[in-house]
């Protein structure tokens, strides 16, 4: 799936597909205050672009 078949903004399931990692370490993340999230709430969403530039800013094997 190519990045710009994703929405622009996506719930934490979608999210985590798209990063590459379990709905659960994405929840950490947020909960760290490491990983982009547009309503830090109980109905997390994410925008596409954030999550790009989240990756883009992380060394290489990371995710």
């Amino acid at each position: 799936m190519s990045n710009e078949s994703f929405p622009r903004f996506m719930d934490s399931a979608l999210a985590a597909k798209y990063l590459g990692v379990s709905v659960k370490d994405l929840r950490r993340m947020v909960a760290r205050g490491t990983g982009p999230c547009l309503l830090p709430s109980s109905r997390l969403r994410f925008d596409r672009k954030a999550l790009d530039a989240f990756k883009a800013r992380l060394p290489a094997g990371t995710l």
